[in-house]
Parts: structure tokens; sequence; C-alpha cells
């Protein structure tokens, strides 16, 4: 891989394969790769033309558009790094950002544009529309700007669940490495092949995973402008999708359409889930479709994706996300660093290839990410069982201790999720006091959800100590960051002053009822 950069696949395609579709968007406008390449150069000219050099920040913005995968690119071919910001942020988040990263330039759709001229005057600003104008390419003889391949590549901004939003750094060796390793173990990843990417580009597993995946291995890359399952169910059809990766939710959506009871699966061989628990009814809908559902484990400073369970596994323990990778290890640690027995609970450090560079202008934080060995401190809890599979069990900052036990959040979201009419759950600690803390469930589903059933279900099924003492219900889809993960930490606090409150049992939309 040495001396390959990011944009060297898009190239080659552009070249062997000229008039194969790179990118779809909705499921009809598309770019082909000679079409995106051409775009792409035009965009990096239309950079250095503005001023910008070899190690320069670009940052980018905006809906979901033919333009976004055309900017990363074109930024990528100035020498330049990439910086994704989230869309729906304020200008006060976007002001927060452009200083801690000083870009030199700024591509934003037009209703960004604006918010960005006025939350940082001093940074230039180019409309995702103007770059219409070079969709035809550079001009001739203009050539791509060759950096290191340890130059840095991109910087993804975490959704701050714990915190200030960092930016993790990535190289063009290291995302390298982790798409090279991912194709060795899974075959199925090949030319032509057709990838549902359903989140926004700004985010990790648009611009760290899908788009540059697709384009080192020729494939095409299916995205919408915004979540609709009717539309992705009918693009997974239509366009014979043999790779998706998304959340619980994604996949919950899907399984209740009735078109989806007799659609065309056949084609999806690679049905990957993550950042969160899924449930055995929704893995078993999956299956009777002829589709196993495979639990991934990753997070953005793993590269996105860290280990995923093979087809195999997922037949065999749905519940586990493989056994490792070709080249990235898995330990489970107890506090003092000790490998944990096989089956018992501990910290989840991870190794290997296509993790991140470390935290942009974060050197403390840096070295508290990787422990002296070099391995990832994940702040994740997990457990490897006696044949080898990993179980992840839960963000450790997120475990309640209530009255001296530590409850995982996923474990009782699993239980509710599984009770008729659900549609999304999100548990969370409030303040407790006698035990401390006390797990609460913010849930949305159908109308007539009643609180006391909910509460039987659990009964049945958890210990005392793990059952909600609170049960909240939320109109509408619970609120979600740029990761696609419920924002949990938005939910407590919009909760926060209805814990003594008390509604009916048989609660609608937004009520509360506390046991």
């Amino acid at each position: 891989m040495s001396g390959a950069l990011l944009y060297d696949g898009l190239d080659y395609w552009a070249r062997h394969a000229p008039d194969r579709s790179a990118v779809v968007l909705d499921g009809e406008e598309g770019l082909s790769y000679r079409e995106l390449s051409l775009w792409s150069d035009g965009i990096a000219e239309l950079l250095q033309q503005s001023g910008v050099v070899a190690g320069d920040r670009v940052a980018i913005t905006g809906a979901n558009m033919l333009a976004w995968p055309a900017s990363l690119t074109g930024i990528l071919k100035a020498g330049a790094i990439p910086v994704p910001l989230n869309e729906r942020f304020v200008a006060a988040e976007f002001s927060d950002l452009i200083d801690r990263v000083a870009p030199a330039v700024v591509i934003a759709d037009e209703p960004r544009a604006a918010l960005l001229r006025e939350a940082a005057p001093e940074v230039a600003v180019l409309s995702m529309e103007q770059l219409a104008s070079v969709r035809t390419g550079a001009q001739p003889g203009w050539v791509p700007v060759r950096v290191e391949p340890g130059a840095l590549s991109l910087i993804v901004f975490t959704s701050g669940t714990t915190g200030r939003p960092k930016g993790v750094t990535f190289t063009h060796e290291r995302q390298m490495a982790k798409y090279a390793e991912f194709r060795l173990i899974e075959a199925t990843m090949v030319a032509g092949m057709n990838i549902l990417m359903p989140f926004a580009m700004q985010s990790g597993p648009g611009s760290l995973w899908a788009f540059p995946l697709t384009t080192i291995y020729g494939g095409t890359m299916h995205f919408v402008r915004k979540f609709d399952a009717e539309r992705l169910l009918e693009i997974i059809v239509r366009h014979r999708v043999s790779y998706v990766n998304g959340m619980p939710v994604l996949y919950e959506q899907l399984a209740r359409l009735p078109a989806f009871e007799t659609a065309d699966l056949s084609f999806l061989t690679m049905a990957q889930v993550g950042g969160a628990r899924v449930s055995k009814e929704l893995t078993a809908r999956w299956r009777a479709r002829g589709v196993a559902l495979r639990q991934l484990y990753g997070m953005t400073e793993a590269g996105g994706l860290a280990i995923v369970a093979s087809e195999a596994d997922a037949m065999a323990s749905p519940d586990a996300c493989g056994r490792g990778g070709m080249f990235t290890r898995v330990r489970i640690v107890d506090a003092e660093g000790r490998d944990c027995p096989r089956g018992v609970q501990g910290d989840v450090r991870i190794s290997g290839p296509g993790f991140t560079a470390g935290y942009w202008m974060d050197p403390d934080g840096t070295r508290q990410l990787f422990d002296a060995d070099g391995a990832m401190i994940t702040g994740d809890i997990g457990l490897i069982d006696e044949e080898g599979h990993f179980f992840f069990v839960d963000r450790s900052k997120d475990l309640i201790i209530s009255g001296g036990f530590n409850i995982a959040p996923s474990e009782i979201e699993h239980v509710i999720t599984a009770f008729e009419g659900v549609a999304e759950v999100a548990v969370f600690a409030v303040p407790d006091a006698k035990f401390g803390e006390a797990p609460a469930a913010c849930i949305h589903g159908t109308g007539g959800l009643d609180a006391d059933a909910i509460r039987e279900h659990c009964r049945q099924r958890l210990a005392g100590f793990k059952q909600p003492r609170h049960i909240f219900f939320h109109d509408g889809p619970l609120p979600r960051m740029a990761s696609n993960k419920i924002a949990k930490r938005d939910l407590a606090a919009r909760y926060a002053d209805k814990l003594d409150t008390e509604s009916a049992a048989a609660a609608p939309a937004a009520t509360v009822d506390s046991a």
C-alpha cells in the first residue's frame, strides 16, 4: 500500500470502468466514475485558486447531495484535509469548531453557507451550488496533489456523547489499511456491488466508511436526501443492494413495512448492524426473510468498524459481534488491566490497523486514549465467551449504579424493545434519593402503550433493581445525534423536571409515568 492515497481508487475506476455509477442519490440521479473524477478535479483546482495548499483544512457541511462526495474527494486532491461538520449545527457550534480547526475554506450548501458567513465572516465560504461551474473538470494539464501516505486525510468530530466533541484524525495509510483488512475477510466485497449508505454524508459512516470504501472497491454507493424507510427498501430491491450498514432502528423500520414480507432480498448478503443491541425478535424476522443481521462493533476512533460477525457466526450466535478481525484484536480486562476470564465482563481494549492517529490539537486526550501496550481504551464494557465470541454490553459511562448494583441500560432496552408497539426506547440514569441512581426508560411507540403493562413485562424478565423506576412516553421519534445514536443526555435533561409527576397509566405521547 506504499504511496497509495484515498482518491486513487476513484481515479482507477474512472479509467477502467468510466461509465459505472459511483454514487446514486435517492435511487435516481447519480454520477459515473468518470463524472465524479472530473468534478472532483475541478473542485480541487477551484480550492487551490482560493488559496488552499497541501495540509490546509477544508470544512464541509450540508444536506446530502451529489456535490458532497465530489467535494470530499476534491479536498483530498488539493492535498487538503476534509473536516465534515454536522449540517444541523447552529451558528455558535459552527463557530466553535471553525475556531478549533481554522479551515482555509468552508464548502457548504446554500442554507448553511449563509449561516457560516454570519458565524465565521473571516473564513472563505464556497456554496455547493457554485461548484456546478467546475463539474466538467480542471484545466488541461492539472494534476492532483500527491501528499505522503502518512499525511492527514480526515478529521471527524465525535458526537459529543461524553462531553465536548473531539476531532478524530486519520491518515491516508491508516484508512487504506482498514479497507484492505475488511476486503480480506469479506469476499463479497467486489467491483460493481451496490452499497446503501442511509446516513448523512458528514457522519463517520458516510465520510469515513461507506464512500471511500465504495470507490476503492469500484462499487456504487446509494444515499438519500432524508431518511425514508419505504424509499430505502425500494432502493435495496430495485438496485439489488448487497451491503447495508445501519443501526437497529433502520432494520426495525424496514421490517415494519408491508412490502418487506414480499421484497426480493436475495442480493442482500451483508446486512451489518451496530450502535445498539439488537432484539432477538428483529433478528428472527430478518432471518425468516433469508438475511442474517451481522452485528458489528466499532467507534469513530477505530476507523468506524472494528470487528463484525461473519455470516456463519451471525447464524450461530446472533447476539455476538464476531471473533475479531484478521488483524484487529479484542481484549477484555479488569480494573488493573489484567485479562478477564472467558465469560466475565470487563473493559474492552482493541488494537489493529486503521485506527485514529489521535485527537486534533489534543495531546492529553490522545495519550488517554491508549494504554501502555498501545491498545485503544474504548470506554466500553464487553465479554468474550468460551467459543471466542465477543459481546458488547454497554458504554461504561452509560452504566447506571443503583444501590451498589451496576445496571447496563442496553439490557433493559433489549427487554422493552420486545414489547409490542414499542418503536424505540432509551434507558438512562436519573437521580434517586434512596439508591443514588435509578433507571428511567423513554419510549416512542404506537398509540395506547400502557406503562403498567410495560412494567409487568419488565418484572417477568428483569431483576427488581433493573426495572425502570420511571417510564416516559415521547411524542415522535427519539432525538438522535449525527452518528444516529439516540441522544440520551438530551432526553435525560428534557425529562429531569418531570421525575416527580404522575400521569395516567394509559399514556399518550409525551407523558410521564413514575412508579
